[in-house]
C-alpha cells in the first residue's frame, strides 16, 4: 500500500494481489472496493473476484469451459462474464449463494458474454455467431432480449447499462459502427461521432444517463463524455496524446480511462472542473518508487465515506486508486 499526499487530500494504492503469483487484470470495481477481472495461469484465464477483507478469489467456470473471464459487478457482489468451451462461449451470472450460472443465448447463438449488471441484476452483453452478435438485455424475470441493432447495422454489443435500464455500446456492420443508447421506450438511439469522425463505440452510462466512449475523428480516436442534454464532447487527449478512449464514469461525472502518448499508453481522470489529468502525475511519488506505469484506469465508483474507488492496471497487473477527501478530484 502507497499513500501520497495531493493538496489537501490524498490518493492511496492498493495492489490486487493475484492467485499463486499470475497476473491479475481488473475491470470492474463496486462501492464497497470489489474488483472482478481476470488471473492468468499457464496462458489461460479465471474470472476472479478481489474482496478487501479476504482477497482474491477463483469463482470458477460453467461446466465443460476452458477458461473464464468476469467484466462485471454490482454492489450486492453479482459479478457477470462469459466463459469459453469448446463449441463457443457462454455468458454467466454469478454471485456468493448461488454460485455461477448460464445466462444462456438468443436462438441459435453460440458466441454468449456478459458485461455489466446493475443494481436490480439486469445483465447486458453480447449473444451470437462470431460474425453476426447482437446486444442483449437479461432481466431476471423475463430472461434474454435482443435488442436489435441500428439502420442497416449487422451487428450489436451492449457493454453498459445504468439502474433505469438504459443501456449502451455500438452497432454497425463491417465499413461503419455507431456509439447507441437504448432504452425500453426508445428502442436504439444513434449517439453520433464527434465532427469529422466515422466511428464511435459507448462503454459506460451512469444514472443520470451520461455516457462515455470514443469517437473517431480526422486527428485520431477521442475519448467523449455524451450527456442528454448537451450531446458529444471531445474529453481530448493528455499532453503528447495520439489517442484517448473513455471507459468508466460516476454518478457525478467524472470520467476515467486512457490516452496512448508518446511515451507510452497512460490511464487517465477527467472532470468538468480540473478536466484531463494523468493518475502517474498525480501519483508521481508512487511511479517513481516502484518504478511502474499506470496504464489504464477501468471502472470508476464513488465508495463510501466519500472515498472515490478507481480500478486501474499497471505494468505489473491490477491496482485500486483510492482517493480520500481529495477535493481535487470529488468537484
Amino acid at each position: 500500500m502507497h499513500i501520497q499526499a495531493l493538496a489537501d487530500s490524498c490518493l492511496k494504492t492498493m495492489d490486487l494481489e493475484s492467485m499463486d503469483g499470475t497476473s491479475f487484470f481488473a475491470y470492474k470495481i463496486n462501492a464497497n472496493g470489489q474488483v472482478v477481472g481476470e488471473c492468468w495461469c499457464a496462458a489461460q484465464s479465471k474470472a476472479a473476484l478481489w474482496d478487501p477483507a479476504n482477497g482474491m478469489r477463483d469463482i470458477g467456470a460453467l461446466p465443460g469451459s476452458i477458461c473464464s473471464n468476469a467484466y462485471g459487478i454490482n454492489n450486492i457482489g453479482q459479478v457477470v462474464g462469459g466463459c469459453r468451451t469448446d463449441s463457443g462461449n457462454r455468458a454467466f451470472l454469478w454471485d456468493p449463494v448461488n454460485g455461477m450460472r448460464d445466462l444462456g443465448n438468443l436462438p441459435g447463438a453460440t458466441h454468449n458474454i456478459a458485461y455489466d449488471i446493475n443494481s436490480y441484476g439486469q445483465v447486458v452483453g453480447s449473444s451470437g455467431i462470431p460474425t453476426e452478435k447482437r446486444a442483449f438485455l437479461w432481466d431476471p424475470a423475463t430472461g434474454m432480449k435482443d435488442l436489435g441493432t441500428l439502420p442497416d447495422g449487422s451487428q450489436s454489443r451492449a457493454y453498459g447499462v445504468n439502474d433505469n435500464a438504459q443501456v449502451v455500446g455500438f452497432s454497425g456492420n463491417s465499413a461503419w459502427s455507431r456509439a447507441f443508447l437504448w432504452d425500453e421506450k426508445y428502442g436504439m438511439m444513434d449517439l453520433g461521432c464527434l465532427p469529422g469522425g466515422t466511428e464511435s463505440k459507448a462503454y459506460g452510462i451512469n444514472n443520470n444517463g451520461q455516457i462515455v466512449g470514443f469517437s473517431s475523428t480526422p486527428a485520431g480516436n477521442r475519448a467523449f463524455l455524451w450527456d442528454p442534454a448537451s450531446g458529444m464532447k471531445n474529453l481530448g487527449t493528455l499532453p503528447d496524446g495520439i489517442e484517448s478512449r473513455a471507459l468508466g464514469i460516476t454518478d457525478d461525472g467524472q470520467v476515467v480511462g486512457f490516452s496512448v502518448c508518446t511515451s507510452g499508453r497512460r490511464a487517465f481522470i477527467w472532470d468538468s472542473v480540473n478536466g484531463m489529468r494523468d493518475l502517474n502525475v498525480l501519483l508521481k511519488e508512487e511511479c517513481q518508487k516502484t518504478g511502474r506505469m499506470f496504464t489504464d484506469a477501468r471502472a470508476i465508483k464513488k465508495g463510501t465515506k466519500g472515498k472515490t474507488l478507481i480500478a486501474t492496471r499497471h505494468d505489473d497487473g491490477g491496482c485500486i486508486v483510492e482517493s480520500i477527501k481529495m477535493s481535487s478530484l470529488d468537484n
